[in-house]
């Protein structure tokens, strides 16, 4: 399928960018969580479109840990009927392990959206004859404190073009990646 060629193509382009700081972890999920990835493009990425869905990146408890894009575990596993083994996984930060389709968080966003699409078209079928949703960075980016980094810096961090300028207002209450406290859970950055 030409979809899932492209998938693995992107996987390797994505998988072979290095990021200086401030990124401290990158997830991979086109790599650690192929299979549900491609079992989702299989089953819903089958032919021409009227509207493309397009999200920036994979959220953390969404196709970070199931490989489909806005991916909330309990929608895809539930309505999307796509499941299938995650990870390993490594490198990832203690306060945001890979627990694929084991993991309790939501995403969100994924709930809003697939929410959506199950009461304006009822089945998963009828709403991928017209529509396919894709992310257009396959890779999430974190600094040590957890704070996500969005493409644009990314872009500028990875070609070298421009120092990363961090948030400047955002306080960083998280524990750094490495320290003793960045292994325990903290309680309101989880």
């Amino acid at each position: 399928m030409a979809l899932v060629s492209v998938s693995r193509r992107l996987a390797r382009a994505v998988g072979g960018l290095a990021f200086g700081p401030p990124v401290a972890v990158v997830y991979h999920p086109l790599a650690y969580a192929r299979r549900p990835h491609e079992a989702y493009l299989r089953r819903f990425g089958r032919g021409p479109v009227r509207a493309l869905w397009l999200g920036m990146n994979p959220g953390p408890f969404g196709m970070v840990q199931t490989g489909v894009p806005f991916g909330d575990v309990a929608m895809v596993r539930d309505w999307l009927g796509v499941k299938g083994p995650v990870g390993p996984v490594a490198g990832t930060h203690p306060l945001r392990p890979v627990r694929g389709f084991a993991c309790a968080r939501g995403e969100v966003s994924g709930r809003r959206l697939w929410s959506f699409a199950r009461a304006g078209w009822g089945t998963p079928e009828r709403f991928f004859r017209e529509h396919f949703v894709w992310n257009y960075f396959a890779g999430n980016a974190h600094d040590s404190h957890l704070f996500g980094i969005a493409i644009g810096p990314l872009r500028k961090i990875q070609s070298g073009s421009q120092p990363f300028v961090g948030p400047q207002t955002r306080k960083k209450t998280r524990p750094a990646l490495g320290s003793p406290a960045g292994t325990q859970k903290q309680s309101g950055n989880q």
